[in-house]
């Protein structure tokens, strides 16, 4: 992990979401301001957080790793997975369907020919009327057959049947929210960008929001739809983790200002892109987005407050990944 002005950083494992004793772990220094720690044993599906002593952090609090792939909620404990078994059956070998335009070496004639419908997960199956057992969760995208009110096609059918590309899905990367209410949320606040939301998971604390939102993505693939995820990498909730880790490394700062951060996207911050660690933050996670759970491609939130570079970088990442990715 990267904490470069931290006198000491520990990993706190758990054997349950919540309570119980943790086992403590302290990472050694390695190079350029980051740390590490290596054990050699199965700790697939150990639960985890971190504890950062550091200018500006407080020594006893305990928090997510901003790298989490897996949260029990934006403010509860990450957890340790060996991804590869959290694949439905299947997942890592199916392909990504064709789409007009797309010639037979994968490169794309033109992004225009793609047909992009945006959708809001819950939005999308909620209501009892469409007819869809999960409504309102990852899986509920995954129901063949649904019908509403006069036999008219509902869900993932009326997708198919409108005839477009692509399914931009708004945020579901983990947003700041309490994931066990029913209070209405867009995802735009995200917490930790690299673990799926729970709100739209059937359980939360374990793996399932991992395995149902690679589901999902595997439901439209086969549907012969591609998916854009909505990513929000300009700003993000004051719960984030990388003040914690790296105090004032990540955001945009206005010295000696009575606010000291940058507010260009109106929600209180601004990721600094262009810092090195930032920009890598943002190209491994959507290669990540786009490897782990096969995403088609990237719809950018506010792409004016993220850098020129930073996009040109993330560009040629996930397009290495597969170069007809949007």
């Amino acid at each position: 992990m990267f904490a470069p002005t931290a006198r000491k950083v520990e990993v706190l494992l758990y054997e349950g979401p919540t309570g119980g004793e943790a086992r403590v772990v302290e990472l050694k220094r390695e190079d350029r301001g980051t740390l590490s720690a290596t054990l050699e044993e199965d700790l697939h599906g150990r639960y985890y957080t971190l504890r950062v002593e550091a200018p500006g952090t407080h020594p006893k609090h305990e928090f997510i790793d901003p790298y989490s792939r897996c949260n029990t909620a934006h403010d509860g404990r990450g957890m340790v997975l060996d991804m590869r078994r959290t694949d439905p059956a299947g997942f890592r070998e199916h392909s990504r369907p064709a789409f007009a335009g797309v010639t037979k070496d994968g490169t794309p004639n033109s992004p225009e020919d793609a047909i992009i419908y945006e959708a809001h997960i819950r939005d999308f199956t909620i209501h009892r009327s469409a007819g869809v057992r999960r409504g309102g969760k990852y899986l509920g995208l995954t129901e063949r057959g649904t019908r509403g009110p006069g036999g008219v096609r509902t869900g993932l059918d009326h997708l198919v049947e409108l005839g477009v590309t692509h399914v931009q899905l708004m945020p579901f990367q983990d947003f700041d929210n309490d994931e066990g209410a029913d209070t209405y949320n867009w995802g735009y606040m995200p917490v930790h960008f690299n673990s799926p939301e729970g709100w739209y998971a059937t359980k939360r604390d374990d793996a399932s929001r991992v395995t149902e939102a690679k589901r999902m993505v595997a439901a439209l693939h086969e549907a012969g739809l591609r998916v854009i995820l909505d990513v929000v990498y300009n700003h993000t909730s004051s719960a984030a983790s990388f003040d914690r880790t790296a105090p004032f490394y990540f955001y945009r700062l206005r010295p000696f200002a009575e606010s000291p951060y940058w507010n260009g996207s109106g929600c209180g911050n601004e990721m600094r892109s262009e810092a090195p660690m930032a920009r890598r933050f943002i190209v491994d996670s959507c290669r990540y987005w786009a490897e782990e759970y096969k995403l088609d491609g990237f719809r950018f939130d506010l792409m004016g407050l993220v850098d020129r570079d930073t996009m040109a970088e993330v560009a040629r990442a996930v397009h290495a990944v597969d170069p007809s990715l949007l």
